[in-house]
Order: C-alpha cells, then sequence, then structure tokens
C-alpha cells in the first residue's frame, strides 16, 4: 500500500465528530467542514436591514444561515480572500455533500471574518432543504444543567 502524505488527513466513516459534514470546493482548495467545525445551520425566512438612520426594514428573502468553528472561519476567509484578490475567472465556492454539489454561490466579498455567512435561496422550502442537507452529519446537542 503507498504510503499516505503527512498533510492528508484520514477521514473514516460517516458518523462522529469527523465526519465530512460538507466541503466547499474551487479550483484553488478544497476546504473539507468536518461535523465538529459546524457549530450551527439554520434557514430563514426573512431578512431585516438596519440602516444608518436607525430605522430598519424587513424582506422575505430566505436564506441559510452556517455557523462555522474559527478555526475553519479563518481558512475560509483566506480562502474566499485569495479567489477575490487574484484575478480569477471562477468567482463561485461550490457547496458539496457527499458526491452531489448543492450549489455554487458566488463569492462577492471575503466570507469567515463574521461568526456566521449567509447562503441564499429562492424559497423558504429551499432554505430549508438546504440546510436540512448541510446538517445530514450534524445534530445540536440538548444540554441541560448536571448537579
Amino acid at each position: 500500500m503507498a504510503s499516505i502524505p503527512q498533510h492528508w488527513t484520514i477521514v473514516e466513516g460517516n458518523q462522529g465528530p469527523d465526519c465530512i459534514a460538507f466541503s466547499l470546493v474551487h479550483p484553488l482548495q478544497r476546504l473539507d467542514i468536518t461535523a465538529s467545525d459546524l457549530l450551527g445551520v439554520e434557514a430563514h425566512a426573512e431578512q431585516t436591514f438596519v440602516f444608518d438612520d436607525g430605522t430598519s426594514k424587513t424582506y422575505a428573502l430566505p436564506y441559510v444561515e452556517v455557523c462555522l468553528s474559527p478555526d475553519i472561519r479563518a481558512k475560509l476567509y483566506r480562502l474566499t480572500h485569495a479567489i477575490l484578490r487574484h484575478d480569477l475567472p471562477v468567482k463561485t465556492l461550490e457547496l458539496v455533500v457527499g458526491d452531489e454539489s448543492l450549489t455554487k454561490p458566488v463569492i462577492r466579498e471575503p466570507i469567515g471574518s463574521q461568526p456566521s455567512f449567509h447562503i441564499s435561496t429562492n424559497s423558504l422550502a429551499e432554505a430549508e432543504s438546504l440546510a436540512c442537507r448541510l446538517r445530514g452529519n450534524w445534530s445540536r446537542p440538548n444540554l441541560r444543567v448536571v448537579t
């Protein structure tokens, strides 16, 4: 059997904190998001914008909010910054679950400096479906106080 390069990580099985929840793929780099790196995935029906004068307006703009660990956010920021910095023909980042490409959002600004990022969808049903697919190998623990 051939030796595995030291910079590679072997991820076995499809369960547990080290399984790959989804991947973000660009010709420059593939970023695998493990279940332990995924802090939250939520579908939303509306977005609220706050303006400089303090007023706000809510619009029916469905999206999926994805929260990642700080380490992965830093890697994502470096990747999306590189995509925008270089004059590359591909400005999208393919979102892959298993062997299926779910979406290819256009990168308009570096992602990863904030605790979460949003993926726009056409409907709440589409947002809920995408969120469900992203959470496929991840679940929110039910926390309780133990005395």
